[in-house]
């Protein structure tokens, strides 16, 4: 109603789902694929709420595990053959039916091989997908779980996935009192800086470094000038907005940015960045036992959130919707014990009173 009363315009450098037709401003086929795309991801987060129970776990898990392998297998296919093994991503989107999964190689001290996306569209989606989840393996001790999606996470060579990996880690040392893996830790990254120094190493690990830290730090890279030009576009379409456009926005459906803060707030404005986020933080509120998978679960829930947020605005991906609901899952379980401990007390008070 707001979008016919201001005779809404949208200029061509927004980033619109649909980008054939600027002229349609007031009814897109956008709005109805985007509107699918959510009823779909919410379902199986009400699924996961409602119905799951501790075994979905070992479904989540062994669903991460085929990710892992399917990249693997495609990072060991192009180290023999040299050529792109992946036969299951076939998906297009957009105009023009582009790509929905990148190729993305790099060198390293002569070896060519791939960044890993598996099922993803690129090396920041897997990031997104599989990090919560070796968060939670952690926690829940589940080694083998745990030191695969690490390494696989690694093989993203991604900027996202080493800096959630590093906080991650530096909060469950400094939780757990392990000041002398902090330790360990620091003594470590003096002699990996010694090692960059040194001419046998440096040509090997320059090109990594380059790829995963300097060029994001200093903004050389293609993803950062392009996610840091989408956003500037993005807020300042919306700042220019008129006031009841900028509180409810111009339509769930219109634009996708290169991050979700500024898809969100020019399709849904303030309320609809507010009550998305205030969905998103209510799970904090869940009680978990033991401590450190509640730990876990909150970490992993706000760096989720902070990457959504800055780089990966797939709001539609399962594993999101997937992880949210776990937290019922998780906390339900503690009822169930709670609630077991409790029949036990009732029991044996029985039997003292029958004596």
């Amino acid at each position: 109603m707001v979008n016919l009363w201001v005779d809404l315009k949208l200029p061509d450098d927004l980033l619109l789902l649909n980008i054939k037709n600027y002229t349609q401003t007031f009814f897109r086929i956008s709005h109805l694929t985007q509107t699918l795309s959510l009823i779909v991801g919410f379902t199986i987060y009400l699924y996961i709420k409602y119905f799951a129970d501790e075994k979905t776990l070992t479904y989540v898990f062994w669903g991460v595990r085929l990710m892992c392998i399917y990249g693997i297998y495609e990072l060991l296919y192009y180290m023999i053959f040299h050529q792109n093994g992946d036969f299951i991503v076939n998906r297009t989107f957009g105009y023009e039916n582009k790509p929905a999964s990148q190729f993305q190689t790099m060198n390293m001290g002569g070896i060519s091989l791939i960044r890993m996306t598996s099922y993803t569209g690129e090396p920041s989606m897997f990031v997104f997908t599989a990090y919560p989840f070796w968060v939670l393996a952690v926690a829940l001790k589940r080694k083998f779980d745990s030191v695969l999606i690490l390494g696989c996470l690694l093989l993203t060579f991604s900027t996202t996935a080493y800096l959630a990996i590093l906080i991650f880690s530096a909060f469950w040392m400094i939780y757990k009192q392990e000041f002398h893996l902090i330790f360990y830790g620091l003594v470590g990254l003096a002699a990996f800086c010694i090692i960059l120094q040194l001419d046998v190493f440096s040509h090997q690990l320059d090109s990594i470094y380059k790829i995963v830290f300097a060029s994001k730090l200093d903004g050389s890279s293609a993803s950062s000038k392009d996610r840091s030009g989408h956003f500037t576009t993005h807020i300042t379409y919306w700042a220019n907005l008129n006031i009841y456009n900028e509180i409810v926005g111009i339509g769930f459906g219109y634009v996708r940015s290169t991050d979700f803060f500024s898809t969100v707030m020019v399709n849904n404005g303030v309320i609809g960045f507010l009550l998305f986020t205030s969905f998103f933080y209510d799970k904090l509120s869940f009680k978990i036992k033991p401590e450190q998978v509640q730990l876990s679960y909150r970490i992993g829930l706000v760096l989720l959130y902070i990457i959504l947020m800055t780089t990966v605005p797939e709001f539609a991906y399962p594993s999101l919707w997937i992880f949210l609901g776990l937290g019922y899952v998780l906390s339900a379980d503690n009822k169930k014990e709670l609630f077991k401990s409790s029949i036990s007390i009732r029991t044996r008070d029985l039997k003292l009173i029958n004596n």
